[in-house]
């Protein structure tokens, strides 16, 4: 049997909830980040400049789709520049045949009312559930 390998290309750590949800609902055995595999690549996936060409982005999805392919993953999950996850996403499902994954969260917001008058919007974000992409 395959062991079921999450790969992650997110600038962000995982929250506990997401990692214990990944494992319950998905049969994650082992995650893997992109930013300890090939660190070159994260900083490339997280600072992709308003001037990249759609050329550029396509070949940068590429490298961190093979970069998980390399280490054999079986789930992948992309976030981050529209058109990068788009591309990467897509890579990852045709190429590959991993199984893409989103993770949904709830976002819970609190106004503040300060002495000043002045009003402090704070909001926490709950991961829900891994929803499948295709």
């Amino acid at each position: 049997m395959t062991t079921q390998i999450l790969f992650v290309a997110f600038s962000h750590s995982l929250t506990e909830g997401q990692i214990a949800d990944a494992k319950a609902s998905l049969g994650i055995e082992k995650i893997i980040l992109l930013k300890e595999v090939a660190p070159e690549l994260q900083i490339k996936m997280s600072q992709i400049p308003a001037t990249a060409t759609i050329s550029q982005i396509k070949d940068l999805a590429i490298a961190v789709v093979d970069v998980a392919a390399y280490h054999e993953a079986t789930h992948f999950y992309v976030a981050g520049e529209p058109a990068f996850t788009m591309h990467s996403a897509l890579e990852a499902a045709s190429k590959y045949k991993f199984k893409v994954v989103s993770s949904t969260t709830e976002r819970v917001s609190k106004e503040t009312a300060q002495p000043d008058g002045s009003i402090v919007k704070t909001a926490v974000f709950q991961h829900v559930q891994w929803r499948p992409m295709f």
